[in-house]
């Protein structure tokens, strides 16, 4: 499946992803990995620092869904999902523009993953693609400060200390 990534912002605290995607023939996939959440930046390994070169990662990374969008056009349809027992359905999408957007909810509304024991990745299905076939799509996430850096791997004392009023 010919997908180009790019990582428009990859910060502590969010990362805005626009992948790419071509069908160059009528292979279909199955719950693929599209977004390892354990290689974002600001990751934080099981011992507490910020991951190097993917080593030693936690087995959950708390991300969540602020929004979702962009255009297809495809004979099929695209759904992605929480990686978990049950691989839950996040969006599906056909032909045309989608954005599922939190933004207008107020309160900081995102979507969190349901599933208990997930690693946090996103997958992506697909059915009924065929030659030619596209998508552009646009991931938004907040990332949990307990698992990637905000501070705390450099210098927790400075990070633990209450502020001066």
């Amino acid at each position: 499946m010919p997908l180009a990534e790019h990582r428009i912002i990859d910060s502590n605290k969010r990362t805005l992803v626009k992948y790419v995607f071509t069908a160059i023939d009528g292979t279909q996939s199955a719950n693929t990995v599209l977004v390892d959440t354990s290689t974002l930046a600001y990751a934080l390994s099981n011992t507490g620092n910020v991951m190097v070169a993917n080593t030693n990662p936690r087995p959950l990374y708390r991300s969540s869904i602020k929004r979702i969008f962009g255009t297809a056009r495809t004979a099929g349809s695209v759904t992605l999902s929480w990686h978990g027992g049950s691989n839950s359905a996040i969006i599906s999408f056909g032909t045309g523009n989608f954005d599922l957007n939190f933004n207008s909810m107020g309160d900081g509304a995102v979507l969190t993953n349901p599933e208990a024991n997930a690693s946090g990745d996103i997958l992506v299905s697909s059915t009924g693609l065929a030659l030619g076939d596209c998508y552009t799509l646009l991931i938004d996430l907040r990332k949990d400060t307990r698992d990637y850096d905000q501070g705390q791997s450099g210098s927790p004392i400075d990070y633990n200390k209450p502020g001066i009023p």
